[in-house]
């Protein structure tokens, strides 16, 4: 269990244990207050941290509130998606593509956004057999989390960079004329200059 800290211009929060107990340290310039939550269980003490640092925007103390742990950050983000995406596939979309990412967090003990985790990202969506045009959408989808995050005043402009997408090229089937075609284009081109050049295109 670490200490959870947010420093934003004069104001200073942590999260701390004191005397066995969760505790805010507030500071505000050379002023600093301590506040117990009185609670021994972590989990309960971040929600009141955050709570805390939603209660100072509220008053107008704080113009953004950034939270520092990346799987919350997820969660604010599929709520906004949930009430603002186009359609419900969108919102479906940015579920499987949080999922995965909660996953590769997990099992690599991501704690950090960076180009690195990005980097390590892809690397692991490929070797879980990911074709790279599924590699980009789970990075808009990051991009698209950011965004929201930026919009919504969660997070700093530029905190975070965001993901440089692969740009997988579509891969188009070829196209093969039908009989009817073929017969159309026989008979209408018989007796030209190019028949002879068709009927060799058609048959190689």
């Amino acid at each position: 269990m670490k200490d959870e800290k947010f420093e934003l211009g004069e104001y200073k929060l942590r999260l701390f244990l004191y005397r066995k107990r969760w505790a805010i340290e507030i500071k505000k310039g050379k002023a600093k207050n301590i506040k117990s939550l009185k609670t021994k269980d972590h989990e309960m003490a971040i929600d009141e941290f955050y709570k805390y640092k939603l209660e100072l925007k509220e008053k107008g103390r704080l113009n953004i509130i950034f939270d520092t742990d990346i799987f919350r950050q997820i969660e604010i983000f599929l709520n906004w998606s949930n009430v603002n995406s186009n359609s419900k596939n969108t919102y479906e979309s940015h579920k499987t593509s949080m999922r995965i990412i909660r996953e590769f967090i997990s099992k690599k003990k991501v704690n950090k956004i960076n180009h690195k985790m990005y980097e390590d990202f892809k690397a692991y969506l490929l070797a879980t057999g990911n074709a790279p045009r599924t590699l980009d959408l789970r990075l808009t989808a990051i991009i698209g989390m950011i965004t929201a995050l930026e919009n919504m005043e969660f997070i700093p402009l530029r905190l975070y960079p965001k993901p440089k997408l692969i740009r997988a090229k579509k891969v188009m089937a070829p196209k093969f004329l039908t009989e009817d075609e073929i017969d159309s284009i026989l008979e209408i081109s018989s007796g030209s200059y190019i028949a002879d050049m068709l009927l060799l295109a058609l048959n190689t």
